[in-house]
């Protein structure tokens, strides 16, 4: 189902005036929120150990300047 062709007319910036787009919905494929959640958990310790060597950076970025 798509829609039928819109100006862009400023909505995206004035180098973007005379672009012609259509809007279309997304198909989806099953139900993948168990996978995703497994796939979340296990990323879980490696997203926490970067923020935390992040902010380690940041604070000692911060004394130095």
């Amino acid at each position: 189902m798509t829609s039928k062709p819109k100006k862009a007319e400023g909505q995206f910036g004035s180098a973007n005036d005379q672009v012609v787009y259509y809007e279309s919905r997304s198909q989806v494929d099953g139900d993948h929120r168990l996978e995703i959640e497994d796939w979340r958990q296990k990323q879980a310790p490696y997203v926490r150990a970067l923020l935390k060597e992040l902010k380690k950076r940041m604070t000692k970025a911060g004394r130095c300047a």
